[in-house]
């Protein structure tokens, strides 16, 4: 999911990935990705927060 051709770079175009989400409904848990960073959460004690990530545009 965090490489072509669904991860997308094309920013400059409208077209680029800004994460990608992995839900496990089953198991009560999402994680967020990106390239170099994830982020797991739980459905039922969801931590509220913030990421900043720097995008690869040119």
């Amino acid at each position: 999911m965090l490489k072509p051709p669904l991860y997308q770079l094309a920013y400059d175009e409208g077209l680029g990935t800004v994460y990608t989400a992995h839900y496990r409904p089953t198991e009560g848990q999402v994680t967020y990705a990106w390239p170099n960073a994830t982020w797991p959460q739980s459905f039922t004690t969801f931590t509220p927060g913030t990421r900043t990530m720097t995008l690869g545009l040119s």
